[in-house]
């Protein structure tokens, strides 16, 4: 039983607490604090090797690749998390089917019987022997009499048995009715192997693309490039040679001596799944900007960069103005640097004086030298962009211009820079 005074004072003390905020872990894909740069590309003033770093000036920030980050739409950009989500989901999906169809690069007579890319069921006419052939991608498998309750007798055959003459095969139609669609069957194996091994580095691609922390040009660049000429477009056609020359130009009447009938395998099929992942990705990397732009389909400057680097005012630059305008933002970038760095090598007599300074000015007019305490120390460029300052400065202030409870507040609240 509390009295109205000790609930009021009770309530108020409640009040005062600090709250205690709880952070839960989320997946990559939706981590906002990640800005998708590996560790070793890290830094401020990359070295040209360090292509995924956001300031290197051959990749990242140049007026080329700021132009083709501007391609796609708005539409896209607002919803990058679901369009560039259904391309990492599709990914996804296909690096499972795509595993299990590589395994068809086996030679192990089983693996090749449950992956195989083509099934042939042949029956020679005159013998009247019946025989089956699984096609993988490095060998075939040749099921064929005596058979018993167990299972019928099987032989393994490798497509290096061509170099050797057709003697190694174990028929006439084996040795020249499959022999196109053997060496189409050779000539994917580097190709199926490539394709499951980078799809990793894609379904990395697609989760910085969904987010709007770690997305960049380089990112935008390498979906749009690699994932449309070296993946989609490669890949049709390989899978469209392999259906010609295994499926329909397979002559099901062979001499009139064997008759055949010809099904395209699970392994085929596993990578026509992992074809239709990549033309998603392609997709959405040419229509989803870098955050906040868009120029349509053709690579264009942003509007906003089109104002600063337009000198004579006629609403277009010129390649002059271009040329000059962005010598100087690189040249002011480098200047803005060298101040920073100069701050944090250790100027903090002047940072000191310029602290005092400012404690004089707000007790002056508030009666307060907090404020003003808290602008002693260096500024760090993530100080500028989130407001918050590096705790290791805050050892550097001896003197007790500030206490370790006002200094781990937030100085002031700005938006992230942006070029």
């Amino acid at each position: 039983e509390f009295d109205s005074e000790s609930s009021t004072n009770l309530r108020s003390s409640l009040d005062s607490k600090k709250t205690m905020t709880l952070e839960c872990p989320v997946l990559p894909c939706w981590d906002e604090d990640d800005d998708g740069v590996p560790p070793p590309c890290r830094g401020d003033d990359p070295a040209c090797w360090k292509v995924f770093n956001h300031q290197n000036q051959y990749t990242n920030d140049n007026l080329c690749c700021i132009a083709f980050g501007n391609v796609g739409f708005h539409y896209f950009d607002k919803g990058r998390q679901t369009w560039m989500g259904i391309a990492m989901w599709s990914t996804l999906i296909s690096i499972a089917f795509t595993i299990a169809g590589c395994f068809a690069l086996s030679t192990n007579q089983g693996i090749v019987l449950n992956t195989h890319w083509l099934v042939v069921f042949a029956r020679n006419k005159t013998s009247g022997d019946e025989f089956t052939l699984h096609l993988g991608l490095r060998s075939l498998v040749h099921t064929h009499d005596p058979c018993t309750p167990f299972g019928c007798h099987e032989d393994s055959f490798l497509y290096s048995c061509d170099s050797d003459g057709n003697d190694c095969w174990p028929n006439e139609f084996v040795a020249d009715g499959l022999g196109d669609c053997r060496k189409m069957a050779a000539s994917t194996a580097f190709g199926a192997f490539t394709t499951c091994a980078t799809l990793l580095f894609a379904l990395l691609g697609t989760i910085n693309r969904m987010k709007f922390s770690s997305d960049a040009n380089i990112q935008k660049a390498l979906g749009m490039i690699t994932d449309l000429f070296c993946a989609s477009i490669p890949q049709a056609i390989t899978m469209r040679d392999f259906y010609r020359r295994c499926y329909a130009e397979i002559d099901l009447n062979y001499k009139g001596e064997v008759s055949a009938r010809v099904y395209l395998g699970p392994g085929y099929w596993c990578y026509i799944i992992c074809l239709f992942g990549a033309c998603m990705r392609a997709l959405f990397h040419w229509l989803t900007p870098l955050p906040n732009q868009g120029s349509g389909c053709k690579p264009q400057l942003p509007q906003s960069l089109i104002d600063l680097l337009d000198e004579d005012g006629d609403g277009e630059i010129s390649w002059d103005e271009m040329k000059k305008g962005y010598s100087k933002l690189v040249a002011a970038r480098r200047e803005k640097k060298k101040q920073q760095q100069l701050m944090k090598e250790g100027n903090w007599q002047s940072a000191k004086k310029n602290g005092k300074q400012m404690v004089k000015a707000n007790t002056d007019t508030k009666g307060s030298r907090s404020s003003g305490g808290k602008l002693i120390d260096r500024i760090s460029e993530s100080d500028v962009e989130y407001g918050i300052r590096s705790k290791d400065s805050f050892t550097q202030a001896q003197e007790g211009y500030v206490s370790k409870k006002d200094y781990e507040q937030p100085v002031f609240e700005a938006q992230p820079t942006s070029l």
